[in-house]
């Protein structure tokens, strides 16, 4: 059933952005469309900058007042306020993953215009899935060279290397270990770091328009 879903997919998502096949892999470009828009470009310059000087305020009123922040109810500027502080403070606790990463990287991995103007980050989200598709099984490699092994273990041998926007498919069984079983696009099999690779459903952010000001709408994870 994995492999059924994965081809249908790569199929889908050969049609959506410019593929290139390499080594049998089905590899999804870098894509940025942001300067098309440049008042979207300086404002997601801006808000780059913002985050990179974890200015809370900021960020927050870079975003729209009804911010979409979970599909659990959560939302707006103050949540979203709260979100980034206690992620401050995590930081000063020496955790290195936060909502701040989090914003960070999503804004690191380009993005995509809709029809209706809308920017979507990162650019493979918009990728379209057929209804019947698994998008929790889908999964982006996110650094070139990534190692590919030939099992978990710390001793394990690399078998090849994969390319930024390689597709994968993750094993549920694997979901949360450090390194994770994956299916290639033509069936090959490995192990490769989860440092190196991002779900589908991961982090995401639309931002939109409206009157006249770039805003951030939504910045969910899930589905």
């Amino acid at each position: 059933m994995f492999r059924t879903r994965l081809r249908l997919v790569l199929a889908f998502a050969l049609c959506a952005l410019p593929a290139t096949l390499q080594a049998h892999d089905l590899v999804l470009p870098f894509v940025d469309e942001a300067a098309q828009s440049p008042g979207f470009a300086t404002y997601r310059e801006e808000l780059i900058a913002a985050i990179a000087a974890r200015d809370a305020e900021a960020v927050a009123d870079m975003a729209a007042p009804e911010v979409k922040l979970s599909f659990g109810g959560d939302y707006g500027r103050q949540d979203l306020l709260d979100r980034l502080h206690r992620a401050s403070t995590e930081e000063t606790n020496g955790t290195a993953r936060t909502y701040w990463t989090e914003l960070e990287d999503v804004l690191a991995l380009g993005g995509t215009f809709d029809a209706s103007g809308g920017f979507t980050a990162p650019y493979f989200f918009t990728a379209p899935l057929p209804e019947d598709a698994d998008p929790f099984a889908i999964w982006f490699v996110t650094q070139d060279d990534t190692p590919i092994y030939d099992s978990p273990s710390k001793s394990a041998d690399i078998i090849d290397q994969l390319e930024a926007g390689t597709v994968l498919e993750l094993g549920y069984d694997d979901y949360d270990a450090p390194v994770r079983w994956v299916r290639r696009a033509d069936g090959r099999e490995g192990y490769v770091r989860a440092t190196h690779m991002r779900s589908l459903l991961d982090y995401r952010a639309i931002f939109e328009e409206i009157d006249g000001n770039w805003q951030m709408t939504i910045f969910v994870a899930g589905d």
